[in-house]
């Protein structure tokens, strides 16, 4: 299936399958290729075998276990896969509640039974990227930053959407995670608008903390569909973080030339790490 789509459409694929939406996911993860390592593409995760897998992760790396939820888990001493199954059921029901005590019993052994919704309308998209080793210099950190930005950005183009909110996260080499997000006050999905606030907020994060990062990610939320997104202003403001109609002309050149030559046919300058 993976060839089959690349080979249609030129675009990279990263497939990861489980006995649960949790554990396909997080496998869908470590297939994607990264710096120093290609990635196979496909992996894989079978029955019997999730405990084992889940063991490699931070708690942050699990959906739905935000900033909040980790600072609450960090006070118990936890914060891997590993910290959790350390501890039985009705001790993490002791400290956390019954719902979240047990919900977080099953999360960490792989046990997830939501079901997937293929037709459902996405709530934010969002790229990252965990490095092979931490990174502390910024020119490094803002070449990264705007290469996710680019592919969150046309990933939000691809799905025909706008965003009103740019999310930047950072995971510090201490496995804490720490986010800061600006709401626009017109959606976007141009690459310049998304690159200019989420350098801003990765600035902010720096500023509060600088420290070497081990994980970096840019999210888009407050999604809206392009056809019924508000009306771009009458005169176009200065403001960095405003959309022009050269941006959604220069966007919608960009992904014409990927659509024909492939993703990696055309990218912003910078985009090209040299750490």
């Amino acid at each position: 299936m993976r060839e089959a789509v690349i080979g249609e459409t030129a675009l990279s694929l990263s497939i990861g399958a489980g006995t649960s939406k949790l554990v396909a996911k997080l496998a869908a993860g470590l297939a994607k290729p990264r710096p120093g390592a290609p990635g196979a593409g496909v992996h894989v995760v079978a029955p019997g075998a999730e405990g084992e897998f889940m063991r490699r992760f931070a708690l942050a790396d699990i959906p739905l276990v935000g900033p909040k939820s980790q600072a609450r888990l960090a006070r118990f001493g936890l914060r891997t896969v590993e910290d959790v199954l350390r501890h039985d059921r009705p001790t993490l029901v002791r400290w956390l509640g019954e719902r979240e005590g047990q919900w977080l019993y099953e999360r960490v052994r792989g046990v997830d039974r939501s079901l997937v919704e293929p037709d459902r309308e996405p709530k934010s998209i969002s790229r990252d990227e965990t490095f092979p080793r931490d990174r502390d210099r910024d020119d490094a950190l803002g070449a990264k930053l705007l290469a996710l930005s680019d592919r969150a950005a046309a990933d939000l183009r691809d799905a025909g959407l706008l965003a009103r909110t740019v999310t930047v996260k950072i995971r510090d080499a201490d496995f804490t995670t720490r986010q800061a997000s600006r709401t626009l006050p017109e959606p976007v999905s141009s690459d310049r608008v998304v690159y200019a606030v989420a350098r801003e907020l990765l600035a902010r994060l720096r500023q509060a903390r600088r420290v070497p990062a081990r994980l970096l990610g840019v999210g888009l939320s407050q999604l809206v569909r392009l056809e019924v997104a508000t009306q771009p202003s009458l005169f176009e403001s200065p403001e960095p973080a405003r959309e022009t109609e050269r941006d959604r002309q220069l966007a919608r050149v960009i992904d014409q030339v990927r659509q024909k030559f492939g993703p990696d046919a055309l990218g912003r300058g910078g985009t090209r790490e040299n750490a």
